[in-house]
């Protein structure tokens, strides 16, 4: 896949794209959260709704890693480094509620929504002035083969 950022249309869509799948896992932690304040809780609901936001999560990173390397993105460590720590952390998670080795914490899903706003801030929107064609200065294309 060759990306030229150059083109507005090509890094409006990739956008948009990114900001969809943001949308889909805020809303997937709201579900968390509603089901983290009934009471009683059901816990397997929460289990359930903890596997979506990780399956969510790791397509959007997938998305933003390919995109990343595709753009040759100066914080693309940091950055993976910073979905690894939330996909590590939630898989090893949602295992201790699986095995009953651990309560379910009633702030997990306040958590992942505060990480999912500051990734967001720290790396997100770094990474899309990286590439936003109007902020490209007069020089070698940023595509990548």
């Amino acid at each position: 896949m060759t990306i030229t950022y150059p083109d507005s249309r090509i890094y409006k869509a990739h956008e948009k794209l990114v900001r969809r799948e943001h949308q889909a896992l805020a809303e997937e932690i709201d579900s968390l959260c509603r089901a983290l304040d009934m009471t009683p809780q059901n816990i397997s609901e929460v289990i359930v709704t903890l596997r979506e936001i990780l399956k969510q999560a790791k397509a959007l990173f997938r998305h933003e890693n390919r995109l990343m390397k595709i753009s040759n993105s100066p914080e693309r460590l940091n950055h993976k480094r910073d979905h690894a720590y939330l996909v590590n952390g939630l898989s090893d998670c949602i295992g201790s509620y699986v095995d009953a080795t651990e309560p379910i914490s009633p702030s997990i899903g306040e958590y992942l929504g505060i990480w999912l706003i500051y990734h967001d801030k720290k790396y997100d929107h770094a990474f899309f002035e990286f590439i936003n064609p109007s902020n490209l200065c007069q020089g070698p294309s940023r595509t990548r083969h």
